[in-house]
């Protein structure tokens, strides 16, 4: 699955985006950037306030729906892009050794009537350690005005470790195409931010592997260990998936 605080922003969108890098003070070493105009979040039934009438959340950051009288979907109902960038530093110290830390952040109007703002705030980071060891995270808070709640702050985090076995020099074909992951990520949702309370919280901790066939072809599996004082959220599960890259 992909890390929980990335359900707090959009996964995709359509529009235009300018990146480059920028050579910087020793060879490899580099400042990169990219700015980008796409379509931003949406509600769901047109309103500002942060439930919909049966209860669900209002804010609608994956297809960007929303729903005239008749109950027909008309896409992002305030129709205006959303727009953000990122800055980020690749500090390459010898080959497979490097160190990158970006921000980011976005912003757009979310609600049918365009007066309400949702926006986000990104730090993250990656380590390579020699070619087996990669370390990854990522911090991010968003910010959602609403007509009845104020505003939301929903944020969350997570850190990822993997190793590839091939650095055990043990010359065994099954092991050497194995790589051992693990993570821990968590979010709050933001709600009741009145009372100072944070409202639904998950936490969750995933052990797994990833199987290179090839470079461009994998067989990937994990556990989930998934605390959550929401009922509504999963349990513990199992994860498998097979993905080829073209």
């Amino acid at each position: 699955d992909d890390p929980l605080p990335r359900s707090l922003v959009p996964s995709s969108g359509i529009g235009a985006q300018l990146r480059g890098a920028i050579p910087f003070d020793l060879p490899g070493q580099s400042l990169t950037y990219s700015a980008f105009l796409a379509n931003g979040p949406g509600s769901v039934d047109g309103t500002g306030n942060a439930l919909t009438a049966d209860g669900t959340p209002n804010l609608d950051l994956g297809s960007n729906v929303g729903f005239d009288s008749n109950g027909n979907s008309i896409g992002n109902l305030h129709a205006a892009p959303g727009g953000g960038g990122r800055i980020g530093w690749f500090h390459p110290w010898k080959p497979h050794y490097d160190l990158e830390l970006g921000v980011s952040g976005m912003a757009s109007q979310w609600d049918g009537g365009g007066s309400l703002l949702w926006s986000a705030a990104a730090a993250d980071a990656a380590l390579h350690i020699g070619p087996y060891v990669e370390v990854k995270g990522e911090y991010i808070y968003s910010w959602q005005q609403t007509s009845d709640l104020g505003t939301i702050k929903p944020w969350g985090w997570w850190i990822q470790a993997g190793y590839k076995l091939a650095g055990l020099n043990l010359e065994l074909p099954l092991i050497n195409n194995l790589e051992l992951v693990g993570r821990y990520d968590t979010t709050r949702n933001g709600f009741n931010t009145t009372q100072n309370d944070f409202g639904a919280t998950v936490n969750r901790w995933t052990v797994g592997y990833v199987y290179y066939f090839s470079n461009n072809l994998l067989f990937e599996g994990d556990y989930e260990f998934l605390n959550s004082n929401d009922p509504a959220q999963a349990h513990n599960l199992f994860v498998f998936q097979l993905g080829y890259g073209f």
